[in-house]
Formats: C-alpha cells, structure tokens, sequence
C-alpha cells in the first residue's frame, strides 16, 4: 500500500504552486467600503483640525463623541427603515446598523475646546489648535563636512535638494531600476 502521508503532501505542494493569491484580493474590496462607513475627511487650517463625517438619516441625538487621550471616536447606529420582512423591496444598499470610526488627533490640538455640529446630515467636528504647540516646517540644507568639501556627487559639482537625488559620480555605473550594482 503507497505511502498515504506522501501523496497527500504530494496533493499540497501541487495546490500550493498552482494557487494564486490575488484571488482572495478581491474580497478585500468587497468589504472595504463598509470598513470605511461612514466616510469621513480630516483637514486643518492655521486655527484647527476640522473632521466631518457623512452621517445622513442619523439622529444627531444618537451621535456619540467621545475623546480619551489623543484619540477621538465617533459612534452612532443607522436604524434600518424597512423590515426584512417588507415586500417590494427590490435594492438594498445603504448601510444599517452600529458604526464607529476612530481618529488619532495630532498633539498640538485642545481636546477640551471640542466643538460638533451637524448640518443636513453632515457632522461637522472642530478641534482648535493650542497656540504656539502646532508643527513647523524644518528646512533641509545639503550637508557639509568639516573641512569644507562637500559629500560624493557634490564633488562632482551635483548636490541634492529634498525630493531629488543626486546624479552618480562619473564613471559609476547603475543597474537597472536606479540601483547601484
């Protein structure tokens, strides 16, 4: 009698060099938009960080906003308008049910000074800035050794700047794909 244990992982390895994951991608869309729901953008000015989140045919009493820490949470539930049971329903595609979406606030904003409002079915929540506290661009200059020579590339009259690379030094060769063989 053949060795059972061998060909099923004979069985396996055939499974396995045959089997293509990209085929399990596509589930990943098809629970994406409800990882995301309700949509929501953040943004800041000068003054604040401002978040608003598409609630529509949500109660504004059954928002629930809470903050712990630098973490702020928006929460609620869509009640669902019809009955499974309802006939003549013939699509379903808005989402029903508990919700909540979770945002780290930066640590230059005042989460006591929290202001939510909700406007034909957007809810609007702004966060102030504490004075003096918010980021400030840091300017990036080119290095310089000590002895006044500047580092490889610039000997050869190049210097790099944020967002660009310095071009290889004469004679140096690279491999395809930008690398350095």
């Amino acid at each position: 009698m053949p060795d059972v244990g061998r060909q099923l992982g004979r069985v396996f390895d055939r499974l396995w060099r045959t089997f293509d994951p990209d085929v399990l991608s596509g589930l990943e869309d098809l629970a994406a938009p409800l990882a995301d729901w309700p949509a929501m953008d953040m943004a800041e000015d000068e003054n604040a960080v401002n978040i608003r989140v598409d609630l529509p045919g949500i109660d504004p009493d059954e928002i629930d906003i809470q903050v712990s820490g630098n973490v702020l949470t928006v929460s609620g539930v869509r009640q669902d308008e019809w009955s499974d049971n309802d006939r003549g329903v013939r699509v379903r595609e808005r989402v029903v049910g508990r919700f909540t979406r979770t945002v780290t606030l930066p640590p230059y904003v005042d989460p006591q000074r929290i202001e939510a409002s909700y406007d034909r079915g957007t809810l609007t929540i702004t966060i102030p800035k504490i004075a003096g506290q918010s980021p400030r661009r840091v300017q990036v200059s080119s290095a310089q050794a000590s002895d006044g020579s500047r580092g490889q590339g610039a000997a050869q009259g190049q210097t790099a700047t944020a967002g660009q690379t310095a071009a290889p030094a004469r004679g140096a060769s690279q491999a395809p794909g930008g690398a350095r063989p």
